[in-house]
């Protein structure tokens, strides 16, 4: 049996609680195979009747600025640790984009999080990560949120974004 390769982890973040556990595991990954780590955020288009960038132009991209930011941040701290690492930021839907980007960068393995839904929440909203493991073109290690009894969530008003009630998300 020839020993696994991992030359390339790509790590998709939405940025929820099981991404960021799923970040932290592909950085703990790509330590021990001296692998490159691509994080890739994917900014879904609005499924409602106008399209966010006709109605607010600006806004489309004070968001992916703000993603940007959020990305650069993870990648500064990687970096810190000598892991070879890079990021990207793409617009469409997710698992299709997750999937071309791991066509793109010949990803060894996938390493994403995982929000847990089930019943008629996953009926209805499906789940990426599901998607992603059936259609990926490399392994995918799927990492579910390790939770703090006492831990609370709370959403905090993006301040670029307040008049379409933009969200960013911070544990406490």
């Amino acid at each position: 049996m020839d020993a696994v390769s991992v030359r390339t982890i790509l790590a998709p973040t939405d940025f929820s609680d099981g991404s960021l556990e799923a970040m932290r595991r592909a950085v703990e990954l790509a330590e021990a195979f001296s692998a490159k780590i691509v994080f890739l955020h994917v900014m879904e288009q609005p499924a409602y009747g106008i399209e966010l960038s006709l109605a607010q132009p600006a806004a489309h991209r004070e968001v992916g600025a703000v993603l940007a930011e959020m990305l650069r941040e993870h990648v500064e701290r990687v970096k810190a640790q000598g892991i070879e690492v890079e990021w990207h930021l793409e617009v469409g839907t997710p698992f299709l984009e997750i999937r071309a980007a791991a066509k793109r960068y010949r990803a060894d393995l996938i390493v994403m999080g995982t929000h847990g839904r089930t019943g008629l929440a996953h009926a209805v909203l499906g789940s990426v990560a599901e998607r992603v493991v059936q259609h990926a073109p490399c392994p995918v290690l799927t990492v579910k949120a390790l939770r703090e009894p006492n831990r609370q969530v709370r959403h905090i008003p993006s301040p670029k974004t307040p008049p379409l009630g933009g969200y960013l998300f911070r544990s406490e």
